[in-house]
Parts: C-alpha cells; structure tokens; sequence
C-alpha cells in the first residue's frame, strides 16, 4: 500500500525519557523501513487435568522466607524457572489471601516490565508458564487454576487502559502546613510534575503489555465457554483492545495517542488477512494516528510512534 508520507522509523526506547522541547520546524523524515520480527504464535494453556502442584528442585532459598511483591518481581528479572515461580505465588497467596489474590503478582510482573528493556513479551511468557502450575485452589475473580493467571492480566490491562489526566481529589493530600501565601511550594510543585511523569509512563507500559498479551494470545484465554479457536473465540478476544485502539486516537492527551497506536500495531500484527475492509479501516487509523505524531511534543514518544506507524504500515501492506 504505497503512501506519500510516513514518520521515520526510530530507535526503540523503553525509557520514555520526557522531553520538554521539540523542533518546530524539523525537515519531513524519511522513512527507513527495518526487518519485522515475526508474530509469536498464541500461547495454549495447560489442560487442567494434567497441572499438579510444581515440586521445583532448586531455589529453596526463595521457599524459607516470607515471599514478597518484590521477590516475585526479582524472580522475574532472574528469568527463575516457572514452577519456581509458581511455588513463590503459591506461596505468597496463602500468606496474603482475597477475592482476587494474583492482583500483587500481576504488578510484580509489571515492575519486572518497567525495570527491564526488553520487550514485554520475555516476561508475560514466563508469567504464563508459571501460571500453568497453579492448582484449582488458586481462585481469582471466580477463575480457578492456571487460566487464573491470564484472567488476573486482563482485570488490570483493562483498568489501566483508561488515561485519568487528574487524580481524584482522594489521591491528593494536601501539605500539612501550607506556606502562608497559599501558593503551593516549589518542591510540592516539582513532586506534582515528577509524579504526572511517572503517570503517564506507566500508562504507556501498560500499552506495551497489552499489545504483547494480545500477541501472544493471552487476551482471550479463561473465558467461558473458551474451549476452541473459533471465530468467535478470536473475535472476543481482541474486542476490547480493538475498541481501545480505535478510541484512543481521538483523546486529548499525547499519551493516550502513543498508547493507542502500541496497541493498534499489535491488533494489525494478529489480524486474520485477506479481509479487504479491515485493512483499509486499519489504514485510516494509521493515517490518523500519523496526524497525531506531528502533534507530539515529547521526543522520546515521537520516536516511540515513529517506527510504531512505519513497522505497521508494512505489516498492514
């Protein structure tokens, strides 16, 4: 599908370093089209008969203390065996029982995400083999077993894919002894700015996680009824991510178009080909998104759109 303009594909960045300035009157890029890595096939999870509870051999020293969100983030940076993995889950919901228990480990995984550079994919398929050991005692939100896992990651994509640009008031805390003027401080100020930072690349993850849970295939497993790959199997599974790539794109914020356009690429990436119209809707969200990319101030998400756009423009052709 040939097109007369396209940001240029740039360096991939999982920093997101913010950026304050950028050039006005930059000269039009020039496309560099790369290699594209190849789409992992979907993950199939474990059949429930055949999972028992995992007897890892090593790591006991993991086993004799107290497992914590941070040692389960740790265990995922140390790429330790899935059943290890499991066993400090296991582990850690006994200790730290709910409605909805994997909530804390889901997190670790996504901290394990933010502190590592590569790709999300590395880390949501070891949390997915871990997840295949759990037993039916595992309960999460009304799903029990290994697809309690897949289940926990979709409730927080879910959640998160929704840009709040303020905190509720409930999330503010005012200083104790605010200067007599009443102008909020310097340092109150600079925190308030660090922490909108912090926000907005969180947000931002959370979209590259997204898009590689749907890569792989995990955004349609621990459904009901979810017992084949079907075309409705397929279709619900990347409703929502669909409806969240189309939406994004008309928001107000620059973060929520770079969300949008990482979880686009993964939708184009894993779509059924030879339908003729769902590529040219695909092609008009990817000339509206190229719309937006002239509007971001931010370097660092610029470039992140960037080679967003170009790797799915070729992927779309």
């Amino acid at each position: 599908m040939a097109r007369a303009r396209s940001p240029a594909t740039a360096q991939w960045s999982s920093s997101y370093a913010e950026s304050s300035t950028s050039p006005a009157n930059a000269p039009q890029p020039i496309i560099q089209y790369t290699a594209l890595p190849s789409v992992p096939p979907p993950l199939q999870p474990t059949p429930p008969a055949s999972i028992h509870p995992p007897s890892p051999p090593n790591h006991h020293h993991h086993l004799s203390q107290v497992i914590t969100q941070q040692l389960v983030t740790d265990a995922f940076l140390q790429a330790l065996d899935p059943s290890t993995i499991a066993t400090m889950i296991q582990s850690f919901i006994i200790h730290n029982p709910s409605p909805t228990p994997l909530t804390p480990i889901v997190q670790a995984l996504f901290d394990a995400v933010s502190a590592d550079s590569r790709d999300p994919y590395i880390h949501l398929r070891r949390y997915f083999d871990a997840s295949s050991y759990l037993p039916s005692a595992i309960v999460h939100a009304g799903v029990s077993g290994p697809i309690a896992g897949p289940r926990a990651l979709q409730m927080l994509i879910r959640k998160y894919s929704t840009w709040i640009p303020h905190p509720s008031a409930s999330h503010h805390v005012p200083p104790r002894n605010p200067p007599s003027n009443h102008s909020p401080s310097l340092s109150h100020e600079m925190q308030r700015i660090a922490t909108e930072r912090q926000r907005k690349k969180d947000h931002i993850q959370w979209a590259r996680i997204h898009a590689a849970a749907l890569e792989l295939g995990l955004m349609n497993v621990g459904r009901v009824g979810d017992t084949d790959n079907s075309g409705y199997t397929y279709a619900m599974g990347r409703a929502f991510s669909e409806m969240m790539a189309r939406d994004a794109v008309w928001e107000n914020d620059e973060v929520e178009w770079v969300a949008g356009v990482c979880v686009l690429r993964a939708v184009i990436r894993t779509a059924m080909r030879g339908d003729r119209r769902q590529r040219d809707e695909y092609d008009q969200l990817l000339t509206a998104y190229e719309g937006r990319w002239k509007e971001i101030k931010d370097e660092a998400r610029q470039a992140l759109v960037a080679v967003t756009i170009s790797i799915s423009l070729l992927v779309n052709q």
